[in-house]
């Protein structure tokens, strides 16, 4: 899906998404996202909570509003929030489409203007390795989040997938058999080249960090760790779509879900 060198020169700007909302919105629409798709959105939406009627969530970094409109279910009050206008003017159209009672707001993750305590819960789905630092982020969900209220979000997997140095090691038949990574300790900014369909030949950054920083993020913010899974693809998902074989012996994202104490 796309390749990853060490970046040195500045951290990406939101403007970097604004350049290619317009593709990532197609990429994303065409059927062509597997790992969404078939593997990652999927567990995602299996490890929440139950939702219960009247309660009130946030989704940062909301891209084109996939996730909010695909969890939304009567009774619950969901505001979406995206640092790109592009992606948000993309999720108020499909909104006024078809309306799932969703409102979308052009917000910065690390610097939310919400009110504390205003939300039951908080989901950031593939967003948090994209930005300049993360662990504000963290901070403000557990700033925004009712006691009790819980926080899940899904990444990149620190250990597997989103250092500068990750090589698939193939087997005779060109199967992917084991990964090969290097300069995990060495956290900062990766170029993300991606090279499949309308994103082909398009850049991004991951800013990589190790998983002893990410939990340490959500700890030092003040969560509990409640929950964690690696999504590999079983048989089921395998007859659907072969190229996730590999993350059998590598998950490629890890979930990960915090609880604010009462």
């Amino acid at each position: 899906m796309y390749a990853m060198n060490p970046k040195e020169s500045n951290w990406q700007e939101p403007s970097k998404w604004e350049e290619i909302a317009a593709e990532w919105i197609s990429f994303n629409e065409s059927g062509k996202n597997i790992h969404r798709d078939f593997l990652n959105l999927p567990r995602f939406v299996e490890a929440l909570p139950s939702l219960e009627i009247g309660m009130k969530g946030l989704e940062v970094g909301c891209g084109e509003g996939m996730l909010a409109r695909k969890i939304l279910t009567d009774g619950i009050n969901l505001d979406a929030c995206d640092i790109s206008p592009v992606m948000i003017n993309h999720a108020r159209k499909k909104e006024s489409q078809e309306s799932h009672h969703i409102t979308y707001f052009v917000e910065n993750a690390e610097h939310l203007s919400f009110p504390e305590n205003s939300y039951d819960f908080i989901l950031a789905f593939m967003c948090l390795m994209d930005m300049d630092h993360p662990e504000k982020a963290i901070q403000e969900a557990y700033r925004v989040l009712k006691p009790g209220g819980f926080f899940q979000f899904s990444i990149v997997h620190p250990c597997f997938a989103s250092s500068s140095h990750r090589k698939h090691v193939r087997d005779a038949n060109g199967v992917s058999k084991a990964i090969e990574i290097g300069n995990y300790t060495s956290e900062g900014k990766v170029v993300v080249n991606w090279n499949n369909g309308s994103l082909k030949g398009t850049q991004t950054f991951h800013n990589h960090k190790m998983l002893t920083t990410w939990m340490m993020y959500g700890i030092n913010a003040g969560f509990i760790l409640e929950f964690l899974d690696e999504p590999f693809a079983n048989s089921e998902i395998l007859q659907k779509c072969e190229h996730l074989v590999h993350t059998i012996s590598v998950p490629d994202n890890l979930i990960v879900r915090l609880r604010k104490p009462l």
